[in-house]
């Protein structure tokens, strides 16, 4: 148990990967997380409350809000660990069988979004050729951004196609209806470049001058 004159006294610390290295008049010892003595040792939130209070509380490095981090004597989880090798053992296994579980959804769940993607048609609503398209992409930036200054570069003329005359954002909407699920990320990371190629190869079949 953390006693109050050591914190008191704390003098600085420093973190690498979560083991914290805390020098203080009194003492110098390796702490760990909570979260990362989990994740290391293979225990359960039930055998961190078996090990029982804390060594040492701080206020988190990284989030002035957040709770303050639980801290370890590294010696005191390992001594622990030691003498309960068979409860940790079973969770290890536990957790390794799960972890397979879980990998194995995720990469079907992956395989399914990579099959919807694979399957989307993008179309370019735009007749050939299209005299009026630079200056209205010019009119369209210059009633949205004040700071545009009038010069239409080759990027801004693509994503001025991609969002006014494409079905783009109709797989947009599609690719909200998933938002959170796992790879749903990939859906837009196989849509954007569909959707560029055919407004790439629209502007090489029909020039235009910037």
């Amino acid at each position: 148990m953390y006693d109050k004159e050591f914190q008191i006294n704390l003098e600085r610390f420093f973190s690498t990967t979560e083991v914290y290295y805390i020098m203080s008049k009194e003492r110098e010892s390796l702490y760990i997380t909570k979260t990362k003595a989990k994740e290391k040792y293979y225990l359960t939130d039930k055998m961190i409350g078996l090990i029982g209070e804390p060594d040492l509380l701080l206020k988190n490095p990284h989030y002035k809000k957040a709770a303050k981090m639980q801290l370890f004597l590294i010696d005191r989880i390992e001594e622990w660990v030691s003498k309960n090798l068979e409860m940790v053992e079973k969770a290890r296994i536990r957790r390794k069988k799960l972890s397979k579980i879980q990998i194995e959804r995720h990469n079907k769940i992956r395989k399914e979004m990579i099959e919807k993607a694979e399957i989307w048609e993008p179309e370019i609503y735009l007749d050939s050729p299209q005299t009026d398209l630079v200056r209205d992409a010019i009119w369209y930036y210059r009633d949205r951004y004040e700071d545009f200054g009038g010069k239409l570069t080759h990027k801004a003329l693509m994503a001025y196609i991609r969002h006014q005359y494409t079905n783009y954002h109709s797989y947009l909407d599609e690719i909200e209806l998933d938002k959170g699920k796992t790879g749903v990320r990939l859906l837009y990371s196989i849509l954007r470049p569909k959707v560029d190629e055919m407004v790439e190869q629209y502007l090489v079949d029909n020039p235009v001058v910037l």
